[in-house]
């Protein structure tokens, strides 16, 4: 029960990021938005890269609740760190009011999007939450080895991401999309299709 509990209070934690974070990108960067968010994309593949890295080697030789402890602490130190030294922006007011758009318009226009990347983001996250509990139950790797494993499926984020955010800047977002998301599907298919051997 803590344990879930602790996964759904991280889950908020997390989803919480995006929308703000989005915002104040995409009010800063209006004219390289996809490049902006393709540089900002680098920061968290990253993170996913460092992180299953690091947890696997602290978790091999200390044990998982020593690798939690200490990337509890390591994100409360950033916490403090980040409430004392970042300052609100304050809203630039535009010359030209916007209008509102209705709730229900809205709901329209989106409900397509969400039910597309909920499917997307289904596929992804059970792809990347799955393939370390497989790795160890049925090719027996090891707790470094599997988060090394997972470690590196981010690392190639770090090229995608600004070079997509680019591309998309060029050709337009909705052509990116489609065709980054037909390979993904098309990799995933596939992938327990592949041979153990």
């Amino acid at each position: 029960p803590v344990m879930v509990l602790a996964m759904v209070l991280a889950g908020i934690g997390g989803g919480a990021y995006h929308p703000v974070a989005n915002a104040l990108i995409s009010t800063l960067f209006r004219e390289r938005m996809g490049r902006a968010f393709g540089f900002i994309g680098m920061g968290s593949c990253l993170g996913l890269f460092l992180g299953p890295l690091i947890s696997g080697f602290i978790g091999q030789r200390f044990g998982w609740r020593t690798s939690c402890i200490l990337f509890a602490l390591t994100g409360l130190i950033i916490a403090t760190v980040s409430a004392f030294t970042l300052s609100d922006e304050e809203k630039v007011l535009e010359k030209q009011e916007e209008a509102a758009v209705p709730w229900k318009s809205l709901a329209v226009v989106l409900l397509p999007v969400i039910l597309t990347f909920g499917l997307r983001d289904f596929c992804l996250w059970g792809a990347i939450y799955l393939t370390p509990a497989m790795t160890q139950m049925r090719l027996g790797f090891s707790s470094q080895t599997a988060g090394a494993l997972i470690a590196l499926m981010s690392l190639t984020g770090l090229v995608s991401q600004p070079l997509s955010g680019a591309i998309s800047d060029r050709i337009g977002y909705h052509r990116v999309i489609f065709i980054l998301m037909v390979i993904g599907g098309l990799t995933v298919f596939l992938f327990p299709l592949t041979n153990e051997a």
